[in-house]
């Protein structure tokens, strides 16, 4: 960093980043799982980076709620796109973790798990996580979300409230036509 402090969950990014990340999980738009590992060794292997207490009930739980029961011993190689998505939701959300970073959650998934996600985030979020979303889904974001940034070519375009951005642009209708404004 050329300047400035950076924190996460009340820990600095630069001085406290094992700190920083044990609090953190990540979801990438493809992510990048062992091809050799099954469903469960990743959860298993997640679990053990994070000392996951009671892990195998936790697990148990994102494989039902994520319909992934019949796929715990496949490959990471051998399974679709949104199986794959499923996998990496599962191993972010089995630490409990106070800031949940998301890019393009949505991609691959079918409607059910789509539906599931949405779920489980607005959860997170009132249970007191921090969950942030990257997605060029206007309709997600207006589903899901609380709170609006809108950035171009590194800039702030906006930041604020989903009713503040309505407000302070004098529009009543869509996320999309303050998108659009802005």
């Amino acid at each position: 960093p050329t300047s400035g402090q950076l924190s996460v969950a009340g820990f600095d990014v630069q001085t406290q980043a094992l700190l920083v990340k044990q609090r953190i999980a990540y979801v990438p738009d493809d992510p990048p799982l062992f091809e050799t590992l099954t469903v469960w060794e990743h959860l298993q292997f997640v679990a053990s980076a994070y000392n996951v207490s009671d892990w195998q009930t936790k697990s148990e739980q994102l494989l039902d709620s994520l319909r992934l029961e019949t796929k715990r011993s496949a490959l990471a190689s051998e399974l679709s796109r949104g199986m794959r998505q499923k996998i990496a939701i599962a191993c972010a959300y089995l630490h409990d973790p106070e800031v949940l970073f998301l890019d393009e959650p949505l991609t691959g998934l079918d409607p059910a798990a789509i539906r599931m996600l949405k779920k489980t985030m607005v959860q997170r979020a009132s249970t007191g996580a921090t969950v942030l979303v990257s997605s060029h889904l206007l309709a997600l974001v207006e589903d899901i979300c609380s709170h609006l940034i809108v950035l171009r070519k590194g800039k702030c375009l906006f930041s604020g409230s989903l009713q503040a951005a309505h407000e302070s642009l004098g529009h009543t209708g869509s996320l999309e036509e303050v998108f659009f404004s802005l």
